[in-house]
């Protein structure tokens, strides 16, 4: 969680990214809420509970992968079909690079 990490800094939490980006894209396209977002919890709440995170870094990385599905789903007036959410993953490996690029 340092920022001489040899993994690079913490903040924010990019293996949440990864697991609520995958539950984020299926909710915007129309799968039951509840197992997207228990999804999204479950990948944030293990980078905690192990460790390797702060509670901020978890809701910072979900964040991002919400605003990334989000930002596909406004882009598309129609509601997202299943193959949006592969889209939507040049977004948010940009906003991944941009943040890690500022911090």
């Amino acid at each position: 969680m340092q920022a001489d990490d040899p993994d690079g800094a913490s903040f924010p939490s990019g293996d949440t990214m990864a697991g609520a980006s995958i539950a984020f894209g299926l909710l915007m396209t129309g799968f039951p809420p509840i197992p997207c977002w228990l999804l999204a919890f479950v990948a944030g709440f293990g980078r905690v509970y192990y460790w390797y995170h702060y509670v901020g870094d978890a809701i910072a990385g979900a964040a991002v992968s919400y605003a990334a599905a989000a930002a596909v789903s406004f882009v598309f007036a129609a509601p997202p079909q299943a193959w949006h959410v592969g889209l939507y993953l040049p977004v948010f490996v940009a906003v991944m690079k941009l943040i890690a690029v500022l911090m």
